[in-house]
């Protein structure tokens, strides 16, 4: 029986666990989808029994409990993930892209909070970080808010969940209250938003891949793991998918089409008096950061298209591309903001725009302006900040589910007006954790190390640089509207 390091990865949409061997290969894998009835939220007893369950079926087919040797996890960050008083988790919690804290963040944006947040941590605070959501939960819910004893992100919920050992890690803990490149909270900043109740409830700052307990009892009786079994401090899915690549160089770039189409790039950057846009990541080699871009727009966006049109089942992305490949391309524009924008431009209260409709618009063209606004609305984020400093040789590396397909590789390469090799590999980053387990012992293959697909700007190009300028317009024509929407409801108590 051959032995590996069993990675977890809690996505957005799915849950997924990887048995990665000494040399970096996968070895075995399951996963399955994550069902949210609420739209801000997630039930966390649920997420817990999924998580379980994956664990279970992927130890059937490696030969049990003796086959894993370790195990990590990564996962979506911010949110608001919570243990009670009795150390159980909270019943609910709220994720990344809720919009439920867009009040909160309306009321810091007036008075120059936000301004002065991205100034002293280069991030730009949005309705799904801990600080937005703690201040709504606060306010709107002051009871559950009484109850809470720990604040966390998904992963740290989950490693607790095996090990009965609280803490969280630097990636993480970056956004919103950390001090950049430290493992310590900023009181300072903490204060300043107004949330100073969650002060003693943020979990300590651990180092990725450092030890942090052994599986439990109740958690091998849960999942069928080994009681025993190390379980290591794992790290945000953006960075493990990064290291998964093996992008650690200043100037390096990933650019990720999933359930939100991110950008991100590694730098050594630590002033931050320009335009305040986007997020900053510490990360945990010495004055390294990751500058992320992270669009509310993604693979979200194109699954409510397709749902919307009966477009369902496993073949749903194949029949997609069937029909756009059958229409003529028009006119139409679409601006994805269905769930707000918070980079590389903050707007809680945007929304969807369809520009450019007529009676010739079919299924097609309109869900061709779909995938070509995610697009858009995620290069936005390369120009507005990733490719100030860096060096125009960068590698640019697009993972994702999105990126499987070439249609959308090549609409990536047009509308970048960059040449992209894209990382199609499934787990990069599972992965990435898994490497930090495995150390010295092992070799990740790296998006350098491999052969890879590579898209190149075509004849194309052109035209699509001049849809993205359109597309630049209708946001800049819009976007007063979106100032004076109303707020968004928020969920029942």
């Amino acid at each position: 029986m051959t032995k590996g390091v069993l990675a977890l990865d809690l996505g957005t949409s799915m849950v997924k666990a990887v048995l990665v061997s000494a040399d970096g290969e996968i070895l075995h894998h399951s996963q399955a989808p994550v069902s949210f009835s609420n739209p801000n939220g997630v039930d966390t007893a649920s997420l817990w029994q999924l998580v379980a369950k994956v664990i279970q079926d992927l130890l059937a087919k490696s030969g049990g409990a003796d086959s894993v040797q370790a195990v990590i996890a990564t996962g979506q960050g911010d949110g608001l993930w919570m243990l009670d008083k009795d150390g159980s988790p909270s019943p609910e919690a709220f994720l990344w892209n809720s919009n439920i804290g867009a009040e909160s963040i309306s009321k810091w944006e007036d008075s120059g909070a936000i301004l002065r947040h991205f100034r002293a941590t280069g991030t730009v605070l949005w309705p799904g970080t801990q600080a937005a959501l703690w201040a709504w939960l606060s306010g709107s819910r002051p009871d559950l808010a009484k109850a809470v004893s720990t604040v966390f992100c998904a992963k740290d919920m989950v490693t607790y969940m095996l090990c009965d050992e609280i803490a969280t890690d630097i990636t993480d803990a970056s956004i919103p209250f950390l001090k950049p490149g430290t493992y310590q909270y900023d009181q300072s900043e903490i204060n300043a938003l107004g949330c100073s109740s969650i002060s003693k409830l943020l979990a300590p700052v651990r180092k990725p891949g450092d030890v942090l307990g052994v599986v439990s009892e109740s958690a091998a009786l849960s999942t069928g793991l080994a009681v025993g079994t190390p379980v290591h401090v794992g790290a945000l899915d953006v960075v493990a998918m990064l290291w998964g690549s093996g992008l650690r160089q200043d100037g390096d770039v990933l650019a990720i089409l999933g359930t939100t189409a991110l950008t991100a790039s590694v730098t050594k950057n630590s002033s931050w008096d320009g335009n305040p846009v986007g997020a900053t990541i510490s990360l945990p080699e010495q004055g390294q950061s990751l500058r992320a871009m992270g669009s509310s727009a993604g693979t979200a966006t194109l699954e409510w298209f397709l749902g919307l049109n009966g477009l369902v089942g496993e073949t749903r992305h194949e029949r997609f591309w069937e029909l756009v490949g059958l229409s003529p391309k028009g006119n139409e524009i679409f601006l994805p903001y269905l769930s707000g924008e918070r980079a590389p431009f903050l707007a809680p209260h945007a929304s969807g725009v369809f520009l450019g409709l007529t009676t010739e618009s079919t299924i097609g063209s309109m869900g061709r302006a779909v995938v070509e606004g995610i697009t858009m609305a995620m290069c936005l984020g390369m120009d507005h900040s990733l490719f100030e400093n860096h060096p125009s040789g960068s590698l640019i590396v697009l993972a994702g589910g999105g990126s499987l397909s070439p249609q959308w590789a090549q609409i990536v390469a047009n509308v970048s007006g960059r040449t992209v090799v894209v990382d199609g590999r499934a787990h990069l980053g599972a992965l990435g954790v898994a490497g930090l387990v495995i150390g010295e012992t092992g070799e990740i293959a790296t998006t350098k190390e491999i052969s890879l697909r590579t898209f190149s700007p075509d004849e194309h190009h052109e035209k699509m640089r001049l849809r993205y300028a359109s597309f630049q317009e209708a946001i800049n024509s819009v976007s007063p509207l979106w100032r004076k929407a109303a707020p968004r409801k928020e969920p029942a108590a």
